[in-house]
């Protein structure tokens, strides 16, 4: 497994771990606020959760891809996109990015707004969005994988 190839590189894994750890605490925060409502919490304890406003903290996922590009472009020839681990690592991204914009995004919004007008959703609403969630730490879990083990 390549630690380093540069220095830069080397920074670039830093701060692509860092991000990667950003969005699986943030995507387990929001499974947290899943299980609230599976459970049938209280509206004050839901409101902590899923506050008005875009979930930026979520689209840390981003960045992971981001990085990730740039390490590919200062690694040299030790890594390419004709990798398969670089190719598994970016199907990986395109999905739960895919999942995370289109669905999961939207209904933290529509969750967020119905709590924030006294609404508590139903437990199945509640079990759903923990499914949505855990598809994203599935895609990005398959992203690491790959990443560690470099196939």
């Amino acid at each position: 497994m390549m630690l380093a190839v540069n220095e830069l590189y080397g920074l670039l894994l830093v701060a692509h771990i860092v991000f990667a750890l950003l969005s699986i605490v943030n995507l387990l925060v929001m499974r947290t606020g899943g299980h609230k409502i599976a459970k049938g919490a209280e509206l004050a304890s839901l409101s902590q959760t899923f506050r008005p406003g875009i979930p930026w903290g979520l689209r840390n996922v981003h960045m992971i891809f981001v990085t990730g590009i740039l390490m590919i472009v200062v690694g040299g020839n030790d890594v390419s996109f004709s990798q398969l681990w670089v190719q598994t690592a970016l199907l990986s991204y395109v999905l739960a990015a895919g999942h995370l914009e289109a669905r999961l995004v939207p209904e933290i919004g529509r969750l967020s707004r119905d709590i924030q007008q006294g609404q508590v959703p139903p437990a199945l609403v509640g079990k759903k969005f923990i499914f949505s969630i855990d598809i994203v730490l599935g895609l990005i879990g398959i992203g690491l994988i790959a990443m560690v083990t470099q196939l």
